[in-house]
Parts: structure tokens; C-alpha cells; sequence
């Protein structure tokens, strides 16, 4: 069992792709995740090292490279729930260049985020409130049941609008030898929730869609009282594609890395395959002594090795 690492940890500080995967190379890490904000200038540096044998690209997140015109990048630039035609026509469009990207860089996983229901982003409010203990208050309850219930009525057009995007996907996934892997995401307000990625998945009963599980963005949905990672991580089975790793801290804080954080990763070692893409994904900036302590304390947890040249911090 190997590692990989997101690109999304140091694309943002290296002006070429060869320096921002020797940075990798330098923690003992060869197998990379290409992360959204990788630029379209450091695509020729990723290129090169992959050519040479330095590295294995495993996956690459949705939209990658960024899109030319875009600002930064962003995993939900265009989302396949939108009301808009048009923006779901983008979607498709730059999904669909990813994957042939992804062909190219020789990952079989793509990691998308499907969708988002157009609504007050009460799982912020509730977050907090958590934090300063008042997750067992009336007005936390108010607020939970408000969310429950409004996003009960909006979701299932949003579901259909993702399930025509996905018939449009399919043909050129199977084209390109490509898995589509849809990520959990950290609020309740997101489309697919947990049972209906379940029900998207047996509906197209495809082997190239797939789930993909974030471990802090499970986290956080466990926080909010709505959902138990383990228990749906169960459900996927062999349909999880891959995880991203880390960690959540006790505010609240996702994209740190373990041991820093709260979660026990010993609870998902029953889950984890010889097959899955497992992808850290610290936040930009992490030092790299606490990317390496995270590998190491993962590696624990699940009886398993990092690499035997991973430099010590």
C-alpha cells in the first residue's frame, strides 16, 4: 500500500511543475494526486517528470488543469446541479477535458465534486455553533431540522440535473478508461448526500462511476449529527475508488494533518484496499515535517509502510 500526495499542497508556491513535484520527490512520496489548481504552465514540468519515471500520477482533481479564463482554481467552478443549462453544458465540457488529461497523465481516477443545492449555507452556522458547545441548544436543533427539510424538497431536481450531466460523462469515461469518482463533501447543503450516492451509483450501475470518501469532509459531516462515515464506507464497498487523508481539528479545522487533529484512523482501516488511490491532501503551507508525521501516522494505524528512503523530519 502506497501513498500519493495532492498537488494542491504546493502547486500555489513553484512556478514550474518539475520544481513543484521535486518537492515531493524530497518527502519520500512518488505517486501524486494532480490537484485543481494545478496551472496549465506547470502542466509541461508534471509532464516531463511522469515521461521520465520520477513519479505515477493516481488521480486528478476536477477541473484540472484550471481552466483557461479562470481566476484561481476551484473545484466547483462549474457545478453539474446547476439550474442553468448553460453552466452544466461548461460542466460536462471541462469534466470531459479533465478526463482526457487524466488519460494522458496515465491516472485512471478522476474526483469531482457533482453538485450544490441553492440555499442558505445553514451547515456554516451549525459548524460554529458546534464549536462553541452549543450543538445540544433548541436553536441548533431549530436550525438542523430547518436544513433537514428544505434540502428534502430541493435536492431531487438537483439529482436529476446530475444524472443527465452523468449520461453525457459515461460514454467518454469508458472512451478514456477513466473512473469518475464522486467526493463527499463537508456540508449537508452538497448533492449527492451519502444514500443518494448510493442510488446514483446503482442507477448507472457502471464501473466507471465510483464513490470517493474524504476523510475530514466525513468528519465534519459526523460533527454536524448527520451521517457516520464508517457506516456508508460499508455501503460502498468496492465501488470507493480511493480517500483523500487528513485531518480535523478540534475547531473544526479540516485539511490538517494526523495526528494534529481529532479522528481515530484506526476505525477506517477495515475499508481500505490494495486497489484505492489513498491521496494526501494537506492544506497549502503545511510544513513539510507535519506532512511526513501525518504519512508515518497513518501508515501506523493501518499496519502498513511508508516508504523505505522517506526522509526523516
Amino acid at each position: 500500500m502506497q501513498f500519493s500526495l495532492s498537488t494542491h499542497w504546493n502547486a500555489g508556491w513553484h512556478e514550474t511543475g518539475e520544481a513543484m513535484v521535486d518537492d515531493i520527490l524530497e518527502l519520500g512520496v512518488d505517486r501524486l494526486e494532480l490537484g485543481y489548481d494545478l496551472r496549465i504552465d506547470q502542466v509541461p514540468g508534471v509532464r516531463r517528470r511522469v515521461e521520465e519515471g520520477a513519479v505515477t500520477v493516481r488521480s486528478v482533481h476536477n477541473y484540472c488543469p484550471t481552466p483557461v479564463g479562470a481566476l484561481r482554481g476551484h473545484p466547483e467552478l462549474f457545478l453539474m446541479s446547476d439550474r442553468e443549462q448553460r453552466t452544466r453544458d461548461s460542466a460536462v465540457l471541462h469534466i470531459s477535458n479533465t478526463i482526457q488529461f487524466a488519460s494522458e497523465m496515465g491516472a485512471d481516477v478522476v474526483v469531482v465534486h457533482a453538485g450544490r443545492i441553492s440555499m442558505r449555507h445553514i451547515s456554516t452556522t451549525l459548524l460554529n455553533m458546534v464549536a462553541d458547545g452549543k450543538q445540544f441548544s433548541k436553536r441548533y436543533e431549530k436550525l438542523r431540522t430547518k436544513l433537514l427539510m428544505k434540502r428534502e424538497k430541493l435536492a431531487p431536481p438537483c439529482l436529476d440535473r446530475i444524472k443527465g450531466c452523468l449520461e453525457q460523462l459515461l460514454p467518454y469515461l469508458e472512451k478514456h478508461h477513466v473512473r469518475l469518482a464522486i467526493e463527499n463533501l463537508p456540508s449537508w447543503e452538497t448533492v449527492p448526500n451519502e444514500s443518494e450516492l448510493v442510488t446514483l451509483l446503482d442507477h448507472f450501475d457502471s464501473p466507471h462511476l465510483c464513490a470517493w470518501h474524504d476523510t475530514g469532509h466525513g468528519r465534519l459531516r459526523e460533527i454536524l449529527g448527520f451521517s457516520s462515515a464508517t457506516r456508508w464506507l460499508g455501503k460502498y464497498g468496492s465501488r470507493l475508488a480511493g480517500m483523500h487523508i487528513h485531518d480535523v481539528s478540534s475547531t473544526g479545522v479540516d485539511h490538517v494533518m494526523p495526528p494534529l487533529g481529532s479522528m481515530d484512523f484506526t476505525a477506517f482501516k477495515p475499508f481500505v484496499r490494495s486497489d484505492m488511490v489513498l491521496a494526501f491532501e494537506p492544506a497549502p503551507g503545511t510544513p513539510a515535517a507535519e506532512v511526513r508525521e501525518g504519512m508515518r501516522t497513518v501508515a501506523q494505524a493501518w499496519d502498513t509502510e511508508t516508504r523505505e528512503d522517506t526522509p526523516t523530519a
